[in-house]
């Protein structure tokens, strides 16, 4: 087999006038495009100089998003290099078959967007960017032929040699195509970009003409047709930008790539970070493209292949499963659903119907779960956002619900029915105008949602507005006047006026509905007692005792019948639901002691009496525990329990003693002291939350992380509004790699108190583990806002900005870190990836010197050493760096990675 350098030549994939692409494999096994250019062409100083600039170039890049050089030399007197082969298709042959969707000519552009940006960042242009030179290979769009690449602060000065302008008509800058060299900028590729966005909207170049004389015409640069009028589902805000990036101008164009891609994520105002797109993936195979826009072809479809059955198919069971969704048929539907999945795993119509039906029938961590990944491949699924928004309202995480619900209306403002849920959400949160201006909004757009009115109501109820709600209760009847809880709601707001025997005929109506919970038994039982009719009352008391009332309302409940109880001479009933009353608890209880006292008094029953303390001793026990309090405050925590220690001593049966103590001995890491001190206080008194949370907090140090997550749960049975339990739970979760229950708990803790550092730092681990960069960022972005100087924040903020390739933000962040603590190995890995990355080897190397000092043991640090020494040419000890780490029990894909890097870097050994 012939081989050229260390690459053995498999077969051709392309030929034309410049050169040949072959495909080739390296010493490692893997496939590379090896593109050789003529001899004939060789002997051309010019040519040969260009395709020297672009092995140069592609030397200095590293992206995602571009197609990498993986070696370049000369083969008998003609130079060839190296790229990484593409599996996929070019973008042009893609529009061959039509114009992309909307969200993948959107996916296209930002991610090109990106890579230009980078490559300006390099100090580079491209001056040819063209669908013919974007490679798509699965979800992503990869830039190559850096044939006319051209370093910025040349682009004043240089000029060919016959004055001959290079780039290809069609997607020619007007300053490009005109040779004016002197005006080429990072505004130049901005052009191309536009005309590659525009080729994918509209499925042809934005230019068009007979003849070369005919395109320079000025004139032809001047109006593209617009987008629109060639598809006129192209969104308005889309065509702006496309246009905006073809302007004849370069000054009325974007200033850069970055200010590009900053529009396509922000979409028209849209929160940035909170975007990322996808693609289905594409049949066929090619590499990467040849100079001049020659690109190598691999197997694959044709462009005039038939229809795909399995895709028609999987269409089928979309309208099948759609139409048993409406026929309320939820479970049949989901069977379609799935089928339809697994003929086309990232079809996003099926995912959201999938996720409708799951969330129908309750399954809602599983509906969530598909709307993830819908709006994963298509981030601008409105309807994706809209359920995935209801399923986070109906599990309680309002402000995620809400930010779903904003999303929904930013990428479709006429939504009545998002806007009555983001309401809904508002309202919770008690941000009543907010909320009810939502309701407003939604019932502009559509008068007919039943629930914009009944919320809407509940919300002016709540600010005392009380003619208003009932008047929107009752429109909701009109629409809904089969929906018990209008009638319920618009019976409890008239009580609130005194309307009893009004809101009694509401209460009737609203459980002849169906309506049988132990609230509206209480409400028109209350409407009862209010109108004299006691044994009606009584009635109704009983039965909401029976059907169990909130914990809360149990008191209030024996309360209530108690005293009408004793209006109807039901003196014994009444004497034991006071006492009823005061063991579940209600408020003001001296008062009911009294009204049980004067009953017993009254029928000849001796009133019980509370037990009292010594008064002395209670006196010394609360001194005792306001010392300690005290002393706790101020973190003398050994002072304080002392103080405990001998309040115990006095009282040894006080659980609230042994709570306190617990809290002191956590403060001091004394954990198993601090447990047994929690327990204590349960075996006195199961209904203390805070003691749960506290031996919670006492199991996770000890890594009980499953003992603690039940003691969180009983904590929040308790007290559903402990935000440090949430918190806590959230964190345990974590551990136990259960990221998206954790980010849920740590969700709902923000919530109920959004000042706490350490929620959004947990939560942004969580996100970070599940690859959620942005949404990690934007909670490490909080976590500094409120504590500038949380020095494993600036970390994490650098790891996540170096996985999003903002390498110069990544080590500002990286370096206020290691001020913080300069003893932190990850931080300098951190910075040295990030300074590898933009091309700052030795500066890495630096980094990674001083991490081996830290932690020698860390064969992360080895492998991208190896990385930065091999990109340096010094492979001798890019193979010791290899070794070292692969000693150090590298496994999985690094060890894969490194058994590479190894490889290629001997072969440069020998070919020396």
């Amino acid at each position: 087999m012939q081989r050229i350098g260390p690459y053995v030549l498999l077969h051709e994939v392309a030929r034309g006038g410049m050169g040949v692409v072959y495909r080739a494999q390296d010493p490692s096994g893997r496939h590379v495009a090896l593109k050789l250019l003529h001899a004939q062409r060789s002997a051309n100083p010019r040519v040969r100089r260009r395709f020297q600039g672009e092995v140069l170039a592609l030397g200095r890049l590293r992206h995602p998003h571009v197609v990498p050089i993986l070696g370049a030399g000369e083969h008998e007197g003609s130079p060839w290099l190296a790229l990484e082969f593409v599996e996929g298709e070019s973008l042009q042959t893609r529009l061959k078959r039509g114009p992309l969707p909307i969200w993948e000519a959107i996916r296209v552009a930002q991610q090109l967007a990106q890579a230009l940006s980078y490559v300006h960042g390099c100090g580079l242009l491209h001056r040819d960017l063209k669908p013919d030179n974007v490679l798509l290979r699965g979800p992503d769009a990869l830039l190559t032929d850096f044939g006319l690449v051209l370093d910025e602060q040349e682009a004043g000065t240089r000029l060919t040699a016959t004055g001959v302008f290079h780039g290809t008509p069609g997607y020619w800058a007007p300053e490009q195509a005109q040779g004016q060299l002197d005006q080429l900028g990072p505004r130049t590729d901005v052009y191309g970009l536009g005309g590659v966005l525009y080729a994918c909207l509209t499925g042809r170049a934005p230019v068009v003409a007979d003849s070369l004389q005919e395109y320079l015409q000025t004139a032809r640069f001047s109006a593209p047709l617009p987008p629109r009028r060639l598809r006129s589902e192209v969104p308005q805000w889309l065509e702006a930008l496309t246009l905006d990036c073809l302007s004849v101008d370069p000054s009325d164009r974007p200033a850069s790539a970055e200010a590009v891609a900053r529009r396509l994520v922000l979409a028209e105002g849209a929160p940035a970070g909170r975007r990322r797109v996808w693609v289905a993936p594409l049949v066929g195979a090619a590499c990467a493209g040849l100079l001049l826009g020659l690109v190598a072809w691999g197997s694959g479809r044709s462009p005039g292949s038939g229809p795909d059955p399995s895709r028609e198919r999987a269409e089928a069971l979309i309208a099948s499963g759609e139409a048993k969704g409406d026929a309320e048929r939820c479970a049949e539907a989901v069977g379609d659903f799935s089928q339809a999945l697994a003929l086309d795993p990232r079809n996003v119509q099926a995912l959201v119907g999938r996720g409708v039906n799951q969330a129908r029938l309750g399954r809602l961590a599983e509906a969530r779960r598909d709307f993830d990944r819908a709006l994963e491949l298509d981030p601008r699924a409105v309807r994706a956002y809209r359920n995935r928004g209801m399923c986070r309202l109906q599990l309680g995480h309002y402000a995620e619900a809400i930010e779903d619900f904003d999303r929904a209306l930013e990428l479709d403002p006429g939504q009545g029915e998002a806007y009555a849920s983001r309401g809904e959400c508002l309202a919770q949160l008690a941000r009543l105008e907010e909320a009810i201006a939502d309701f407003d909004a939604a019932i502009e757009l559509d008068p007919q949602i039943p629930n914009a009115y009944g919320n809407r109501g509940a919300c002016k109820a709540n600010l005392g507005r009380f003619e208003e709600a009932i008047e929107d209760y009752e429109r909701a009847i009109e629409l809904a006047p089969q929906d018990p809880k209008f009638r319920n709601s618009l019976g409890h707001h008239k009580t609130k006026l005194g309307r009893f025997a009004d809101a009694l005929g509401d209460f009737d109506r609203a459980l002849e509905l169906g309506l049988g919970d132990a609230a509206s038994y209480t409400n028109r039982g209350v409407c009862h007692a209010k109108l004299g009719r006691f044994e009606e009352a009584i009635e109704d008391f009983s039965r909401a005792l029976e059907l169990g009332p909130a914990p809360g309302d149990v008191g209030m409940l024996y309360l209530n019948r108690a005293l009408s109880s004793e209006r109807v001479g039901r003196d014994v009933q009444a004497l034991e639901d006071y006492a009823k009353a005061l063991e579940f608890g209600v408020a003001n209880p001296e008062k009911v002691q009294a009204a049980r006292a004067a009953l017993a008094a009254r029928v000849g029953e001796a009133a019980p009496t509370l037990p009292r303390e010594d008064a002395a001793t209670s006196q010394r026990v609360e001194e005792l525990y306001d010392a300690a309090v005290r002393s706790a405050a101020e973190g003398r925590f050994v002072e304080a329990i002392a103080a405990y220690d001998e309040a115990l001593q006095l009282e040894p049966n006080n659980p609230s003693l042994y709570v306190n103590r617990g809290a002191c001995k956590i403060g001091l890491q004394r954990y198993d002291e601090a447990l047994a001190d929690s327990s204590r206080a349960l075996e006195l008194d199961s209904q203390i939350a805070v003691a749960y949370r506290n031996r919670a907090s006492c199991l996770r140090q000890l890594r009980r992380h499953a003992e603690a997550i039940s003691d969180c749960d009983k904590a929040l049975l308790l007290d559903p509004r402990d935000a440090e339990a949430y918190g806590l739970r959230g964190a345990c979760k974590s551990f136990l790699r259960r990221y998206p229950e954790a980010i849920e708990d740590l969700g709902r803790s923000i919530e109920l108190d959004p000042e706490v550092p350490l929620s959004y730092f947990q939560r942004a681990i969580c996100r970070l583990s599940l690859g959620q960069h942005a949404a990690a960022i934007a909670d490490l972005d909080r976590t500094l806002e409120l504590d500038p100087r949380y020095e494993s924040a600036h970390l994490i903020r650098g790891v996540c900005k170096t996985a999003l390739e903002q390498h110069a933000d990544a080590i500002a962040d990286c370096t206020e870190a290691l001020e913080l603590d300069p003893s932190s190995a990850l931080a300098y890995l951190s910075r040295g990836r990030s300074k590898a990355a933009l091309g700052r080897h030795a500066d890495a190397l630096d980094d990674y010197a001083r991490a081996l000092e830290l932690s020698p043991r860390d064969p992360r640090v080895y492998y991208r050493s190896a990385l930065s020494n091999a990109e340096l040419g010094r492979h001798a000890q890019a193979i010791l760096d290899c070794d070292q780490a692969l000693a150090l029990g590298a496994s999985g894909p690094d060890a894969a990675k490194l058994h590479e890097l190894r490889a290629r870097s001997q072969a440069a050994l020998e070919a020396r």
